[in-house]
């Protein structure tokens, strides 16, 4: 996910400024909470993103959906509606969440699996990962039955992916190269 530099900037003053403030978890908290609130309503992207909704009806939606968000985050939504940068709410929220995650040294890694991981094998999974990247280990998990069996690791920008699907993917494209070389 591209993320465009104002994002960065206010999401690293923000991190900034909770810190300052002694409520990094709470903001952190609140970021979350707003990524995936956005994330999941199509219709609050809407508004957020519409230059025809005035910045007082904005600020209403966002005043009841912040309600419970702690001060710091609360008077960050309100300074970025003043400044009509509401649209990119979301993705000073992705930002944050990273530079959160790099300032405490966590690494977030997805998992994919056709089925959900047991307890064991979650455990033993994320002591495998610290083992091979080291700090703290922020697991991720999505099921996804269409991978049949196996499963896919995404850290940072890498993929590991040791699906089923893929590996029969692969063998498909193994049969559609023609090795043959006629020797006339």
């Amino acid at each position: 996910m591209k993320i465009p530099k104002l994002a960065n900037r206010y999401a690293k003053a923000l991190l900034e400024l909770a810190h300052e403030r002694n409520a990094v978890e709470q903001v952190k908290d609140d970021m979350k909470f707003l990524l995936d609130t956005i994330s999941n309503s199509p219709e609050l992207q809407i508004v957020l993103k519409s230059p025809v909704i005035k910045s007082d009806q904005k600020k209403k939606v966002m005043g009841e959906i912040g309600k419970h968000l702690h001060e710091v985050t609360a008077s960050f939504i309100r300074l970025l509606i003043h400044h009509r940068r509401e649209n990119s709410i979301h993705d000073i929220a992705y930002e944050f969440l990273q530079q959160y995650r790099a300032f405490k040294g966590i690494h977030l890694v997805q998992v994919i699996t056709a089925r959900p991981l047991s307890a064991a094998l979650r455990d033993n999974l994320v002591k495998k990962l610290k083992s091979y990247i080291g700090g703290t280990i922020e697991l991720e998990e999505t099921v996804s039955p269409d991978l049949i069996g196996g499963l896919i690791i995404r850290i940072n920008d890498k993929e590991y992916n040791a699906s089923v699907k893929h590996q029969l993917n692969e063998f498909k494209k193994s049969f559609t190269t023609n090795l043959y070389k006629p020797s006339f």
